[in-house]
Protein backbone atom coordinates (compact mmCIF):
# COMPACT_ATOMS: atom_id res chain seq x y z
CA UNK A 1 0.00 0.00 0.00
CA UNK A 2 2.75 2.13 -0.53
CA UNK A 3 2.50 5.12 -2.22
CA UNK A 4 -1.64 4.81 -1.47
CA UNK A 5 -3.62 8.02 -0.14
CA UNK A 6 -4.65 6.94 3.23
CA UNK A 7 -8.26 5.96 3.54
CA UNK A 8 -11.04 4.15 5.13
CA UNK A 9 -10.99 1.38 2.58
CA UNK A 10 -7.17 0.76 2.71
CA UNK A 11 -6.94 0.53 6.56
CA UNK A 12 -9.69 -2.21 6.52
CA UNK A 13 -7.84 -3.96 3.76
CA UNK A 14 -4.80 -4.17 5.77
CA UNK A 15 -6.91 -5.40 8.85
CA UNK A 16 -8.25 -8.01 6.43
CA UNK A 17 -4.57 -8.67 5.40
CA UNK A 18 -3.31 -9.48 8.86
CA UNK A 19 -6.24 -11.40 9.40
CA UNK A 20 -5.90 -13.65 6.08
CA UNK A 21 -2.55 -14.20 7.02
CA UNK A 22 -3.73 -15.75 10.99
CA UNK A 23 -5.96 -17.37 9.33
CA UNK A 24 -3.75 -19.37 7.27
CA UNK A 25 -2.92 -21.37 10.91
CA UNK A 26 -6.48 -22.61 11.54
CA UNK A 27 -6.82 -26.41 11.31
CA UNK A 28 -9.44 -27.20 8.95
CA UNK A 29 -11.06 -30.89 8.54
CA UNK A 30 -11.35 -32.71 5.54
CA UNK A 31 -14.32 -31.14 4.30
CA UNK A 32 -13.32 -27.82 5.01
CA UNK A 33 -14.53 -26.97 8.55
CA UNK A 34 -12.64 -24.97 10.72
CA UNK A 35 -11.90 -27.18 13.76
CA UNK A 36 -11.67 -24.49 16.01
CA UNK A 37 -13.59 -21.07 16.74
CA UNK A 38 -12.04 -18.81 15.05
CA UNK A 39 -13.22 -14.73 15.68
CA UNK A 40 -16.84 -14.52 14.87
CA UNK A 41 -16.81 -18.35 12.97
CA UNK A 42 -17.24 -21.00 15.34
CA UNK A 43 -15.74 -24.14 14.91
CA UNK A 44 -17.51 -26.27 12.35
CA UNK A 45 -17.73 -23.37 10.19
CA UNK A 46 -16.77 -24.30 6.29
CA UNK A 47 -13.73 -22.50 4.95
CA UNK A 48 -15.65 -20.98 2.44
CA UNK A 49 -18.34 -19.35 4.28
CA UNK A 50 -14.92 -17.78 5.67
CA UNK A 51 -13.54 -16.96 2.33
CA UNK A 52 -16.71 -15.34 1.26
CA UNK A 53 -15.76 -12.71 4.22
CA UNK A 54 -12.76 -12.02 2.97
CA UNK A 55 -14.00 -11.73 -0.37
CA UNK A 56 -16.94 -8.97 0.59
CA UNK A 57 -14.43 -7.01 3.07
CA UNK A 58 -11.16 -6.82 1.38
CA UNK A 59 -11.58 -3.93 -1.80
CA UNK A 60 -9.41 -6.39 -4.21
CA UNK A 61 -11.58 -9.44 -3.34
CA UNK A 62 -10.34 -13.22 -2.38
CA UNK A 63 -7.95 -13.72 -5.56
CA UNK A 64 -5.80 -11.40 -4.25
CA UNK A 65 -5.44 -12.55 -0.71
CA UNK A 66 -4.34 -15.97 -1.88
CA UNK A 67 -2.47 -14.91 -4.46
CA UNK A 68 -0.51 -11.45 -2.80
CA UNK A 69 -1.15 -11.63 0.66
CA UNK A 70 2.03 -14.59 1.42
CA UNK A 71 1.68 -16.18 4.81
CA UNK A 72 4.38 -15.17 7.08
Amino acid sequence: MEGKELTLQNIIDKNVEALWKEFQNVPVDRNGNLKTAWYAFPKGTNKNDVYDWFNRHHSEGLAYLIEEVKKE
